[in-house]
């Protein structure tokens, strides 16, 4: 099942340590990406692009889902975010990395907000459109007994 084929082209800029991009060492990499649907998708980017930048690439293309975030995967192993795509092995033709959309950790975000140490750093906002909150007010009632 194809939803929609078409080739992305894009260019990312892996700073070195002065500052300028070395692009003559970065090279094509063709991915088909494929949802647990059998939506399939092409792309064609540059190894030193990153995964989190490989991520919002895929994520501006798809159709969002209140609540949900993309989790890329290659082969086994979740695409690291941090890592450039060579850094990851993932390089040539004929890569084929796999997403699904996985439900945002409400309570994670509600950490971040607060400003307190959260475990999951990848994007903790993404995927919420709104956070309401509702407190209740409980007072004790000594019974004097």
């Amino acid at each position: 099942i194809f939803e929609s084929s078409f080739i992305l082209r894009a260019m990312a800029s892996q700073a070195s340590g002065d500052g300028r991009e070395a692009l003559a060492d970065s090279n094509l990499v063709d991915i088909e990406v494929v949802s647990l649907q059998g939506k399939r998708r092409k792309l064609e980017v540059e190894d030193s692009m990153t995964g989190r930048q490989l991520r919002q690439m895929i994520s501006a293309e798809l159709p969002s889902k209140d609540g949900s975030r993309i989790l890329l995967q290659h082969r086994s192993s979740p695409l690291s975010l941090d890592q450039t795509l060579r850094q990851q092995g993932i390089v040539g033709e004929g890569v084929t990395l796999s997403y699904l959309w996985i439900p945002v950790n409400v309570y994670a975000a509600w950490q971040y907000l607060q400003g307190e140490p959260v475990e999951d750093q990848e994007e903790p906002l993404e995927g919420l459109t709104q956070i309401e909150v509702l407190f209740e007010r409980i007072t004790r009632v000594d019974t004097g007994g």
